[in-house]
């Protein structure tokens, strides 16, 4: 309904294209509606010559105020993509080729490294081995902590988390690889190429518990070839009033 607090998650996908100026649904109805997730595309090949590329969504909420979910939800692409006419007769219900691609245990809240958390922000490295995720939140329950959830008064306890971690998209494992130096969600990351590091901007922080936080923190990361996320230069060309920039880092 469009709430932020309260209200059912909705579980559509939208893809628009920037030339058509037009939505289309080429990915269907997810298994379930969430927030907060991260995306990240990962090309073909990047574990086995034979894999196709994909999609992964991970990081999300599927309610207020919890319940974080430790499950990748993944989609693989289809090579060659998709026709005018079968993204023209794609419909957002009928229901997408979505998977489970990992579903990483752990032990409980207190897990910095493999406990679920949303609102994080995210880059990629070493040609997309390694996705890197900073921070984010995790709310569980506790008897002394109520937050208003609709018309239920939930009793739960946040765990902001100060954590960089990365995931092996190959071996489907998260490991620790630094830390933003406080506890903070509800993030933006972006990466320098020339430089090698990771701008991790907003945020909701400890400290500054009634507005986001206006600080901007810079990471270098041991071991991870950042990479920034661009278009094709092909397609960014014939997008009207956009300029591709060669020179951007």
């Amino acid at each position: 309904n469009g709430a932020h607090d309260a209200g059912n998650f909705l579980p559509y996908t939208s893809c628009y294209d920037r030339v058509a100026q037009k939505w289309h649904h080429p990915f269907g109805r997810l298994p379930f509606g969430f927030d907060h997730g991260s995306l990240v595309q990962i090309p073909p090949g990047v574990c086995d010559p034979s894999h196709p590329g994909r999609i992964l969504i991970f990081n999300f909420r599927t309610r207020s105020y919890g319940t974080q979910s430790p499950e990748i939800l993944a989609f693989d692409l289809p090579p060659t993509g998709w026709s005018k006419q079968e993204t023209a007769n794609m419909d957002p219900e009928t229901p997408g080729d979505w998977y489970v691609y990992a579903n990483i245990s752990y032990s409980g809240t207190h897990d910095e490294v493999n406990a679920p958390r949303d609102a994080s922000g995210v880059a990629v490295a070493n040609d997309w081995r390694n996705i890197i995720n900073f921070g984010g939140i995790h709310y569980h329950r506790h008897r002394n902590v109520t937050k208003w959830n609709g018309d239920t008064k939930v009793k739960r306890s946040r765990r902001r988390f100060s954590t960089i971690r990365s995931l092996d998209v190959c071996t489907k494992t998260w490991s620790k690889v630094g830390d933003l130096g406080m506890r903070t969600f509800a993030l933006q990351t972006s990466v320098s190429e020339k430089l090698n590091v990771a701008v991790t901007c907003g945020g909701h922080t400890y400290k500054r518990q009634t507005e986001n936080s206006p600080w901007c923190i810079v990471n270098r990361i041991p071991g991870m070839k950042l990479q920034a996320s661009r278009g094709s230069k092909t397609t960014e060309s014939e997008v009207p009033g956009l300029v591709f920039d060669d020179e951007a880092t």
